[in-house]
């Protein structure tokens, strides 16, 4: 899209096209369009050329990377809120091993809501799974083999929900790390611990240096409340004065 065309977008009057009238959304600075192909916080009523424009352009090229199977590219012209459903659609078109599990490391790594599509992930790591060991390298793989039998892991929380997870860490720090981490007013910071025995690991991630264990069978042990940092020094100050 050239500079001129893209100003001429921005100035003309066009209403939103009929398809992303059923996505507008309140949001925290207003109306917004939130689409799989499309998210856009700046919507101005009458104003829409540019989001029309980009919308037809992201259809086009979708159904283009769908019909010669470039599950990657597809997967991630999607907006990161819809990627997941963007996997399952491309598991259901004929996206398999390896290059299966390769895209659902991908999209696991990027996401940062699991525990809020909780249904979803277990279907997505319940595809394939007799290729699933694919999905972690020689070294990670090597590192589960040497794993006890029985292994004790950790996970953060800030929500009663979030107790039950697929993600958890060898490490108790990096799981009080992640409790505490963005902790807001209402959150509940929450360390959780289990044990998982090693026959019900479905991956061992040694990336980002968090030691990470999926499972869908973890035993939930112990769960001990956490003080947040910003709480801690609300009261510290209250305290003192």
């Amino acid at each position: 899209m050239k500079s001129s065309s893209f100003q001429e977008l921005i100035d003309r009057d066009e209403e939103l096209c009929e398809e992303l009238q059923f996505h507008v959304f309140k949001g925290a600075l207003g109306e917004m369009v939130h689409h799989p192909l499309i998210i856009e916080i700046f919507y101005r009523p009458g104003k829409c050329a540019l989001i029309n424009e980009s919308f037809r352009q992201k259809q086009e090229l979708a159904k283009s990377y769908l019909a010669q199977k470039k599950w990657r590219s597809y997967i991630f012209l999607i907006e990161r809120p819809y990627r997941l459903d963007a996997l399952l659609k491309c598991a259901e078109l004929g996206l398999k091993g390896d290059a299966y599990w390769e895209l659902v490391s991908s999209v696991w790594v990027d996401t940062e809501n699991v525990h809020q599509h909780l249904g979803k992930w277990k279907r997505i790591w319940s595809i394939n799974p007799t290729m699933r060991e694919s999905i972690m390298d020689a070294e990670e793989r090597a590192a589960l083999a040497d794993l006890p039998n029985e292994i004790t892991v950790w996970r953060g929380t800030k929500h009663q929900r979030g107790i039950n997870g697929l993600s958890w860490t060898l490490e108790k720090d990096r799981a009080i790390w992640f409790a505490k981490r963005h902790v807001l007013k209402r959150h509940k910071p929450r360390l959780v611990e289990g044990f998982v025995h090693k026959k019900h690991v479905l991956a061992y991630f040694l990336g980002r240096g968090e030691k990470e264990i999926v499972s869908m069978n973890v035993s939930v042990q112990n769960v001990v409340p956490l003080i947040s940092e910003s709480v801690a020094v609300r009261r510290e100050g209250n305290h003192n004065g």
